[in-house]
This record gives structure tokens, C-alpha cells and sequence, in this order.
């Protein structure tokens, strides 16, 4: 019985490659153009935030208390720290 030559040939290991590569340049594109699109913007944790630094504590205690209501601990620990 003939041994069956299981080898890939380099053909093969090109298209392979190069499809991966295409696909992740895509990707990376497609995050990219997103981002340019979108860009990110503060909320009410952040807006807090910069409320307090600028002395405002009563815009920052306005805003973290609903959150730190609902348990989350960023505010409660921005608001613990204003005490």
C-alpha cells in the first residue's frame, strides 16, 4: 500500500494566510471607522467627576447618589471620598 502524502502545499498556506490577513485588516478597519464615527462621551459617573475637581460638590453629590443608590461602588466610593 502506497504512503498518502499528507503534505500542505505552500499554495495552500499562502491563500490561507493571506485571508486571515485580509479578514484582520477588516476588522481592524471596521473598529477604527467606528470609533471615528462614535466617539466616546462622559457620563454621570465622569461629569461627577469633574464636578468635584472643580469644587462643584453639590453637581457631583446630584449626580453619583442615584448610583451609588443602586450599589454601584464607583460612586459610592467617589462619594465617600468627598467627605
Amino acid at each position: 500500500m502506497a504512503a498518502r502524502d499528507t503534505r500542505i502545499s505552500a499554495g495552500y498556506m499562502h491563500r490561507k494566510i493571506s485571508v486571515t490577513v485580509l479578514f484582520a485588516v477588516a476588522l481592524l478597519s471596521a473598529t477604527e471607522a467606528t470609533s471615528l464615527v462614535a466617539p466616546a462621551t462622559a457620563g454621570p459617573l465622569e461629569d461627577g467627576l469633574a464636578a468635584a475637581q472643580r469644587g462643584d460638590y453639590a453637581t457631583a453629590l446630584r449626580l453619583w447618589r442615584p448610583f451609588a443608590e443602586q450599589g454601584v461602588a464607583a460612586a459610592e466610593y467617589d462619594l465617600g471620598s468627598c467627605t
